[in-house]
Parts: structure tokens; sequence; C-alpha cells
């Protein structure tokens, strides 16, 4: 006699070749037969685990070489092993057997549903060219009893229509959709004719509860209008160009539009923040260098600025020197007028000096500006003439850089201005689109005469 001796193996494992065959039971059968047990001479009781634990409870009944299971459920199904002492020649051994045990699914019939086609499906098809259409019907679970698919044309079974070019195609197998038993039915016509446009299709179901069918008609497929098809992407082509132009004009003269629907829509609005000027003016009064550089920055603040701003857009500006006279408490009436300004327009030149009136103002505005939020700052830049040095960004205070940085300046150089109080030039379209509405009609026109955007170039 040969002996093979195996290694067991770690935790519960059990090697294939060292299991039984497997044992399927059912409601009506949970009986597990300890295997090869009438090869030995073994003597009572059995022992039964279960996936390596000990079986205990009245759900299990051990009887002889057999394991008899109460109320199977699928949570029964695992590996059972039998533990039993066998004697030869006096001497005991320990025997063991494993095998696996599966739940047999509790099978049902149901009446026959249909999955496919839907009822009264209409198919569009192309004379001369093959259609199939596919009829799936499910019954149940399990064995059943009886179950058929089929397709009749005009109440006739396929077979005896007389069509060669119409076929029917069963599948012998069953497919299962959802866990449920189905067979399918396939109707293949090979050449669609005109005739067959006035046929009706069923898809039958048939089992012992009955039977079910759905209909299925077949029409012409419209051919497509290539016309047409292209009328429809030359439009939406011809639209999306406009689209892009159309960005591509806001983009470029947004500014031009904006005044023009302002001015347009609402010349002039009545404020009700309780502000008394629409932009404060912060500019250099001590200025280094020349003093045709000095008298021009000044031109331009108590002259230009007021001319076009005040006197033909209707706003009301704060300069200090004009509004703000020597000899009031400079520090109290300075702060009050920013605080009342709904702008603060900064005028920076080259080669300014930092003096104290000018760093107090700036600190108070952009104070209001960046840490209040209570209103919105405007940068001009003053470019020189000849060859003077123009701006340097660096020297300005930090939160100034940063503004700088963030929005741009407005530049101004006298020579590049055909005519300097024009409302047309770039120079105070950018001033006016920053600036907010004015709430009064200008001083030198009306509103029925004129509005402070120059029509004309648009």
């Amino acid at each position: 006699m040969n002996v093979t001796i195996h290694k067991r193996p770690p935790g519960c494992s059990i090697p294939s070749y060292l299991m039984y065959s497997t044992v399927a039971g059912s409601e009506k059968n949970s009986k597990i037969t300890c295997p090869t047990i009438g090869l030995y001479n073994w003597t009572a009781p059995v022992q039964w685990f279960k996936n390596c634990k000990p079986l205990q409870g009245p759900k299990y009944r051990a009887h002889r070489s057999y394991l008899f299971i109460n109320d199977v459920r699928q949570e029964d199904e695992g590996d059972y092993t039998c533990k039993f002492t066998h004697t030869e020649n006096g001497t005991n051994y320990t025997v063991t057997a494993t095998r696996s045990f599966t739940v047999e699914e509790k099978g049902f019939s149901v009446f026959p549903v249909i999955k496919a086609p839907p009822h009264n499906r209409t198919i569009a098809v192309e004379i001369g060219k093959p259609v199939t259409i596919t009829c799936l019907a499910c019954f149940g679970k399990g064995s059943q009893f009886l179950m058929n698919v089929r397709w009749q044309i005009n109440k006739r079974n396929v077979e005896t229509f007389g069509e060669a070019r119409i076929q029917e195609e069963k599948e012998q197998n069953q497919s299962s959709s959802n866990g449920m038993d189905c067979l399918t039915s396939v109707l293949r016509i090979t050449d669609v004719r005109d005739k067959d446009l006035s046929l009706k299709y069923d898809c039958l179901a048939l089992s012992h509860h009955g039977m079910i069918r759905h209909t299925v008609h077949l029409r012409r497929k419209q051919p497509i209008n290539h016309q047409s098809t292209y009328y429809i992407v030359a439009g939406c082509s011809l639209l999306l160009m406009l689209i892009n132009v159309l960005m591509i004009v806001l983009k470029v003269f947004w500014i031009e539009v904006a005044l023009f629907w302002r001015d347009i829509v609402t010349p002039y609005r009545t404020q009700n923040d309780g502000k008394l000027y629409d932009a404060y003016v912060i500019y250099p009064r001590v200025f280094r260098g020349n003093s045709a550089g000095t008298s021009s920055l000044e031109y331009f603040v108590h002259h230009t600025l007021p001319d076009v701003l005040e006197n033909k857009c209707g706003y009301k500006l704060c300069i200090y020197g004009r509004d703000l006279l020597p000899g009031q408490d400079a520090a109290t009436v300075v702060e009050s007028s920013i605080q009342n300004s709904r702008r603060h327009m900064f005028v920076l030149a080259p080669l300014m000096m930092h003096s104290k009136e000018f760093a107090y103002e700036q600190e108070v505005a952009l104070h209001s500006a960046l840490i209040q939020n209570n209103s919105k700052v405007i940068l001009i830049e003053m470019e020189p003439l000849g060859g003077a040095s123009p701006l340097q960004v660096g020297d300005l205070q930090d939160s100034l850089q940063h503004l700088v940085k963030m929005q741009g300046t407005i530049k101004w150089r006298e020579d590049h201005v055909a005519n300097k109080q024009s409302l047309s030039s770039k120079f105070w379209k950018h001033v006016r689109y920053q600036m907010p509405v004015p709430n009064r009609l200008p001083k030198t026109a009306s509103l029925s005469d004129k509005t402070c955007l120059d029509l004309k170039q648009f």
C-alpha cells in the first residue's frame, strides 16, 4: 500500500484535490453524506464542521453518516467536513473528509414579459435594404413547463408566410436578463419592399400562464435633405462668425459702446449716496523741475480738467487751491473732502517730490479706496515733454504701485493731443469711462442739444 502524506495548509484552506464532489441542496433535500465513510471501520458519532468551525444548534442534525440542515438558506453554502474514528488492528485513526454544499435557487414562473420590441413600435426602413428585429421575452427563473417565442406576420407564422427573403431565427439557448430566463427570436428581412410597409409584425411570447404580443410596423425612412443640412450648417457657421466679430468689436470699442449707452439711457442721474463731489483731484503741488513743468501741471489741473469734466460733462470736482483754500484746517478739510468724493483722481507727474500735502492726501485717499472700499481710483500719468525723465513707478508708494500694475494709467501728453479738450479723444474717453454718471447737466449744453459723448465717433 502506498501512502501519500500532504502538509496541512495554514488556516482553513483545503486544496481542491482533497475535496470530494459538491452536493446541492434545497428546502426539500438538505442532506449531506460523509464521503467514503463506508470504506472504513468506523464507529459513531460523526462530528461535522462548516468552514472548519463545529456545527451547533437545532438547525443541524447528524444521523449516522448524514448531516441534515433545517430551513436551508443561501448563507448555508460552504465547505462541510465530517470527522470520525477508524479502528485498524486495535489502533484508532482520525479520518476527515470535506465537500462543498451549494443551495439550489428556488425557481418560479411568471406571465411572459416581452422586453423587446416595445408595443406598437414603428421602425424606419430603407427600401431594398435589410432589417433585423429582435423579439426578447422572459418567463421566470429555473425550469419552465412551457415557454415559446415566435414572430407572426399578419397573424401567420413566418415559415408558412411563403417569403424566402423573410426568415426567423430562434436562439435555442436561454439567456438571462436580471436573473430571469429568457428566449430570443430574430426576424430578418433581407430585402425590404414597399408591400412590407403595410404588414403587421407580431412578437409572441407563450407560457402556461398565457400569451402576450407586441406589434411592430414598418415605415419608409425619410431621405436626408442635404440642402437643408447645408443651410443649417452655413447658418450656424455664419452665426458663430457674427458672434466672434461682435465679441472682437465689443472688446476693441467697449469704452465707446459703454459711454454711448450711458449717454443715451442715463446721461445724468441724481446720486443719493450723500457725497458732494464726483472726484477729488490729488496732485503734487511741489514739483522738482523747471517752472514750465510746474505751470503745465497746474494748468492741466486748474483749467483743462474743470473745463472738460465740469463744463462739458456736468461733473463736480474738488481741487485743492480752488475749492479748499489756504488758512482752513487743511488736514480736516482734506480728509472730509476725500470722504465726500466718489472718485479719487491721482495726477502722477515725473520727478515729483513727495510733499507733506501730497503724501497725506495720498494716504487718506488710498485708505478710503482700498481699505474702506468707499470709492474708486483714477490714475492719470503726465508724460514729460522733450527729453525729461518719465515717471518712475518704483518711486511711488507701495499701494499706489499696486494700483498702477493692476489697472494701469491714463496717459496725458500735451503735444500728442491735437484738440486737448475734444471729448472724442482717447484720453477723455478713458477718463469719462472711469468716472461715475454725472448728477447734473453740463453747464455749456442742454440735454436736447448735446450729450457729453461726441456722437460723431459712431
